[in-house]
């Protein structure tokens, strides 16, 4: 049986940042190319990083009503592309009456 090699199902056209780079750039380098890891390499070429594309928000709020506030804030960062959504909450206040 032949084994496939993980370089077979790469590009040898690789889309990656330099190390001086503004966090802005690498950012919209990984939204535009629909890429979840970008390669931050050196002035040598080398890799020094490998940058994501989330930003997980994990934590417990109080109140459930709360969660949409948090998480616009954090959209709102510069440079910002997704947001994973990890949060919890101690009441679901959205469910009490007014």
């Amino acid at each position: 049986m032949k084994r496939n090699k993980a370089g077979s199902a790469m590009t040898s056209d690789v889309i990656r940042a330099e190390c001086f780079a503004p966090f802005k750039e690498v950012a919209r380098l990984l939204a535009d190319g629909w890429i979840r890891g970008l390669p931050v390499v050196d002035e040598d070429d080398k890799v020094i990083v490998v940058e994501g594309v989330g930003v997980p928000l994990i934590g417990q709020l109080e109140r459930r009503s709360r969660t949409e506030i948090v998480l616009s804030m954090t959209k709102q960062i510069d440079g910002v592309v997704a947001v994973a959504n990890q949060l919890t909450c101690r009441f679901y206040d959205s469910r009490l009456p007014p």
